[in-house]
């Protein structure tokens, strides 16, 4: 009935927060009591932590990355039914359904990205998380060209908008795998700048589809933008970390 739709989701969120309460750590080392009492990390107050993570410049490359990603995808999700039904002649119903596909991406394709992380983590420690990053980042805005492209088919205009969604949507699992590395001391302020990244990406994606004057042209914008991203990676620097340029793997961190 009526009176169960709101009553469903809060439900379900109060129970993925007592599962991940039970059963996740704070950091890659552990929970935070463990790890202080290992003395591998300080106590700092709320303010120390938020001018350290406030400073970081990682967490601003991730920022740039994440409003590639989300922002991408919260523009794409509100204006692909209008672009399809214009594009290709067809009824709004007929273009949401095929424009539904792109958010249905996220059943599994974020989820696939966290996993893809964690694998090449074990294998090449953070530096395989950063080449995924700038990947996936490579591939999305070589992908939204092709989305574009005169000529294509329904079909494959299809094809590519499916793929490139599940390519932006795996890189933000990427994105929030490599969050708890960036650094431990203050890892809720910097997941705040790059959660709000995607929001910011959003905004401005959204106001380049209000203010062209050519349909392309956005896309054009959107797969720069990833591109942008993509070539910054090689700039994330994580003490204990070997980076893409530079740094060395620690068998323990610096906290």
């Amino acid at each position: 009935s009526g009176s169960w739709a709101p009553r469903f989701p809060a439900i379900l969120s109060i129970s993925a927060a007592c599962f991940f309460y039970n059963n996740s750590d704070d950091s890659p080392l552990g929970s935070y009591k463990q790890v202080r009492e290992a003395g591998l990390l300080q106590q700092k107050s709320a303010a120390d932590s938020f001018r350290q993570g406030i400073f970081n410049l990682n967490a601003w490359i991730l920022f740039v990355q994440f409003g590639a990603q989300l922002g991408i995808e919260l523009v794409m999700e509100s204006s692909l039914t209008g672009h399809l039904a214009n594009r290709f002649d067809l009824s709004l119903s007929t273009a949401a359904g095929l424009a539904s596909m792109y958010g249905m991406m996220n059943l599994f394709a974020r989820g696939l990205g966290g996993f893809l992380s964690d694998r090449v983590h074990k294998q090449f420690s953070l530096r395989g998380r950063l080449f995924l990053q700038m990947v996936l980042l490579f591939i999305e805005g070589t992908l939204i060209l092709g989305f574009i492209r005169p000529g294509n088919s329904l079909q494959i205009t299809v094809l590519w908008m499916v793929v490139f969604a599940s390519c932006g949507q795996m890189g933000m699992g990427n994105c929030f795998g490599m969050i708890p590395y960036i650094d431990p001391r203050c890892t809720g302020t910097i997941a705040g700048i790059v959660a709000a990244g995607g929001n910011f990406g959003g905004v401005l994606i959204s106001n380049v589809f209000r203010t062209s004057t050519s349909d392309l042209e956005p896309f054009h914008i959107m797969a720069y933008l990833c591109f942008l991203a993509a070539v910054l990676t090689p700039f994330i620097a994580v003490s204990g970390f070997r980076g893409i340029w530079w740094g060395t793997d620690q068998d323990t961190p610096v906290l």
